[in-house]
């Protein structure tokens, strides 16, 4: 069973209408330390003008590094170093989340982590991901 799970989010009007952004981002480590312990693989995608950021994953030398016309993709086995990377340095100075899309083997991450898929194996799983997300977080099984 896969879920769509879509966080409350407020756009910030005076640096770009277009972000989104959750109230805050406490439920990212919780949710994504389970699913990336269980990846052999990630990848993170990241638009080309996010210079900052792609430099930073450069820096990191985990990753195979792919460009396309506007998105940068990282791919790369899952390892600690990256892992930890992941659930500890999601944020940037402004407090928005880095990665536009984040990819692992039962999970993905998309639009700034606002959004998410999730292979779950049965109702427990999906009390687990209500209890660590805002409480307006729309959840639906598919």
């Amino acid at each position: 069973m896969n879920l769509h799970i879509h966080i409350p989010t407020a756009s910030n009007l005076e640096s770009d209408p277009t972000f989104p952004i959750p109230e805050e981002y406490n439920y990212w480590p919780p949710l994504a330390a389970h699913y990336l312990k269980q990846s052999g693989l990630i990848e993170i995608h990241c638009w080309n003008s996010e210079r900052q950021v792609i430099d930073e994953l450069k820096e990191l030398g985990a990753f195979k590094v792919e460009a396309e016309e506007n998105m940068t993709i990282f791919k790369g086995d899952m390892s600690d170093e990256a892992a930890d990377f992941l659930l500890n340095r999601f944020q940037d100075g402004e407090g928005k989340f880095k990665w536009f899309s984040v990819f692992a083997d039962h999970f993905s991450s998309e639009h700034w982590a606002t959004e998410f898929i999730i292979e779950v194996a049965d109702e427990k799983e999906i009390a687990r991901i209500s209890s660590v997300t805002p409480a307006e977080t729309q959840i639906h099984q598919f």
